[in-house]
């Protein structure tokens, strides 16, 4: 039988903008379009619903809560930690909506996000 763990091919991996989908080896301008509508479309209304507000420093942009300054959780903040912001900074990849779960309980603690 074929040995699977050394194989004498290289290792082939997948790259989105030249492999084949469905056996279409390119894609119209109209995929790529309608593909991130709906991820940024989607984000976009996700982080308004939940009170984030879009802005941009220079070519980066990112999404601002203020908090609420009354932890839903029943803790106790200690004093003054209220005001310090959570900063929450994904890698690059999949992008934010995968986080949402975590972006509702880091909500949760009441402090800008």
């Amino acid at each position: 039988g074929k040995n699977l763990l050394h194989s004498d091919e290289p290792p082939r991996y997948l790259k989105y903008s030249a492999d084949p989908l469905m056996d279409i080896s390119s894609y119209p301008l109209i995929f790529h379009i309608l593909i991130l509508l709906v991820t940024e479309g989607g984000l976009r209304v996700l982080m308004r619903m939940r009170g984030f507000r879009r802005l941009r420093v220079g070519p980066i942009s990112y999404y601002y809560h203020p908090g609420n300054n009354s932890s839903s959780d029943g803790h106790d903040s200690h004093k003054g930690d209220e005001d310090v912001p959570i900063v929450f900074c994904h890698g690059i990849g999949v992008g934010l909506i995968f986080y949402m779960s975590l972006i509702d309980e880091l909500l949760k603690q009441g402090r800008p996000l």
